[in-house]
């Protein structure tokens, strides 16, 4: 049980890292919008990867699922905190936008991203094809390929 709390709390913290450390160096670093693109996919296909290998490595449905329920609202609150943190006037502030339309537009990735888990916890070949086919849909939804 330890295990899945340390999935469920550190997986988005290392999602927000990398989002975080990827808007300090994009400007400096990488000028081409296909590079920004690529390393965007990474950043969100990292804790994807992760999360399906969970899932497929430990059968835990009810912890794979959480964890992928769980992943872009922490996701989005770790990032909150962090910005904050780079901001030289840094003061403790409460989260803004924790409202409905927070959480109406999170729904459809907690909704794919649950699945996802769910799915990578089922130790079946088409469940796992599900579950990659779903990280692929929601890596392909961020990164903003049309």
């Amino acid at each position: 049980m330890k295990h899945v709390r340390c999935i469920i709390l550190l997986l988005p913290l290392l999602m927000a890292s990398l989002f975080e450390g990827y808007g300090l160096m994009v400007p400096v670093v990488l000028p081409s919008t296909e590079l920004q693109m690529v390393l965007k996919a990474m950043i969100f296909g990292i804790p994807v990867a992760i999360l399906i290998g969970f899932g497929r490595w430990t059968g835990d449905g009810t912890g794979t699922t959480l964890s992928g329920l769980l992943l872009f609202p922490l996701f989005w609150i770790y990032t909150q905190v962090l910005s904050q943190m780079f901001d030289p006037g840094f003061v403790a502030t409460p989260l803004y936008g924790l409202n409905w339309n927070f959480f109406a537009g999170t729904a459809p990735f907690v909704l794919i991203s649950g699945s996802m888990g769910w799915f990578a916890s089922r130790k079946t070949n088409q469940s796992l094809f599900i579950a990659i086919a779903l990280g692929v849909l929601s890596i392909v939804i961020i990164v903003g390929i049309h």
